[in-house]
């Protein structure tokens, strides 16, 4: 056994031990000598950051849709794509990224989600105690 910062010379054999659940760290770009193994690496590490933003915007959105009463299954994929164009980005994905990333704030992207009109319903009065002041992010009948 070896530790990684060994340098190899021409001819030596090696057998490289690993673990099934071990995921590179950003350590690894000091070991590292060839540019197509610190590709691989950062690759994986800017991979790993971005699902990260993803899951940790899809608990921003949902906490404050939840503050709202808006429940996130209303809020489709479809509604996500067409939000996600007005903010400049590709996919809902994305703007999961952003919000994760802190570039929008959860609230900016309810306020511009519109519910599809309901026919069955009659829409409720704003709850807010003063919609005048700022948009209400649920866009109810009030305050549109």
């Amino acid at each position: 056994m070896a530790p990684l910062r060994t340098k190899l010379h021409t001819g030596d054999i090696i057998e490289i031990v690993t673990q099934k659940d071990h995921k590179p760290s950003r350590d690894w770009l000091t070991f590292v000598k060839s540019p197509r193994a610190r590709n691989k690496i950062k690759h994986w590490l800017n991979e790993d950051h971005r699902r990260r933003a993803v899951e940790i915007g899809r608990k921003l959105l949902e906490r404050e849709a939840r503050k709202y009463k808006v429940p996130l299954a209303q809020i489709g994929d479809q509604d996500l794509s067409r939000i996600s164009n007005e903010y400049g980005v590709a996919t809902a994905a994305d703007l999961l990224a952003a919000l994760g990333q802190g570039k929008h704030t959860a609230r900016q992207v309810l306020s511009n989600w519109r519910p599809a009109p309901s026919t069955s319903r009659r829409p409720r009065p704003c709850q807010r105690s003063n919609p005048a002041r700022r948009p209400c992010p649920t866009r109810c009948a009030s305050c549109t």
